[in-house]
């Protein structure tokens, strides 16, 4: 009798033949080997497909769908998987050789959870120059346990699209990821996924992040993308702080962002359930500067960046 995959992952697919091979072989390459890898092809015009059906192994399940996005494609992916833990990873990022391990470790604390991560950092110009900036993953110690997600993420999220793991039955019960969606797709999850239970987390860097793969989604014009709205759990944030504190903080997040791209009055729309009692100094004082200075400090930023300094206005 075969044995079903411990774990499915499940990478979308659309013009990455610079990328994909790369990642395809930091899934081959773990150290935990009950895995199926299945790639969704997600109508590539580039040879990305060709290179991924180069590559031989029994592990590797390749599907083509009609261009749809990468919700539909990972969804996709999820109703043909066989394991009951399903992981993700985007087409341009990285696995370390350890990462489905320790998430096997997670699993096997038996936690009364539904989904699981481990720590991410990100790749900037071809090198790791910073972890995530989240305080839970900067211990020192090995640490791992039960946490809530959205206390947990005020300034980088806890989890990524290429850290995560949920079991199956959760994620079909969420409704997977949602397609109208296309950008912060993967944030609307994990809202749905904290509301409902707990996440189980291990401090230990196993994913890299690639802020410059190729086609990404964040170099689309900010008014074509369909954003992720963030006032339809009003009634939760009354209850929960902490996702009220989390709710907050992206809509401030996204109140700059629209604010820099010089759309003052697409802006305004995230003022208008946004606390600005719950926000730092730093925060308050950059909600009030013009969108020129915001610019040009988010601009600064960006070139620390490449020597790996990093600010943050959560801080």
């Amino acid at each position: 009798m075969v044995q079903e995959p411990f774990f499915s992952v499940v990478i979308p697919l659309y013009n990455k033949e610079r990328d994909i091979e790369h990642t395809i072989q930091s899934v081959l390459k773990q150290e935990f080997t009950s895995f199926e890898l299945i790639i969704v092809n997600d109508g590539s015009t580039d040879s990305g497909l060709e290179v991924v059906n180069s590559i031989v192994d029994d592990r590797l399940f390749c599907y083509t769908i009609k261009n749809s996005g990468p919700s539909i494609a990972r969804n996709f992916g999820v109703e043909k998987a066989k394991s009951e833990y399903i992981v993700f990873l985007d087409a341009d990022d990285i696995w370390y050789p350890q990462h489905l391990k320790k998430l096997k470790q997670l699993i096997n604390n038996k936690y009364e959870v539904s989904w699981y991560c481990t720590g991410y950092e990100y790749m900037l110009e071809g090198k790791s120059t910073y972890p995530m900036n989240v305080s839970l993953m900067l211990d020192s110690k090995n640490s791992y346990g039960v946490c809530d997600y959205f206390e947990n993420s005020l300034s980088d999220s806890l989890v990524s699209t290429s850290s995560v793991c949920l079991k199956k039955e959760f994620f079909m019960m969420l409704g997977g990821f949602n397609p109208k969606y296309d950008t912060g797709q993967d944030t609307d999850l994990w809202i749905r996924a904290g509301l409902v239970s707990q996440l189980a987390y291990i401090n230990r860097i196993t994913v890299v992040v690639n802020l410059q793969g190729s086609n990404r989604i964040t170099d689309m014009p900010i008014l074509s993308k369909r954003h992720l709205q963030f006032d339809d759990h009003l009634n939760v944030e009354e209850d929960r702080l902490p996702f009220r504190k989390f709710m907050n903080f992206y809509r401030y997040n996204h109140y700059l962002k629209f604010k820099m791209a010089g759309f003052e009055e697409n802006a305004q729309v995230y003022l208008v359930n946004l606390d600005a009692q719950m926000l730092n100094r730093k925060q308050r004082f950059l909600l009030k500067i013009p969108g020129r200075i915001l610019r040009a400090i988010y601009d600064f930023k960006s070139k620390l960046y490449k020597y790996g300094i990093r600010l943050r206005a959560s801080n």
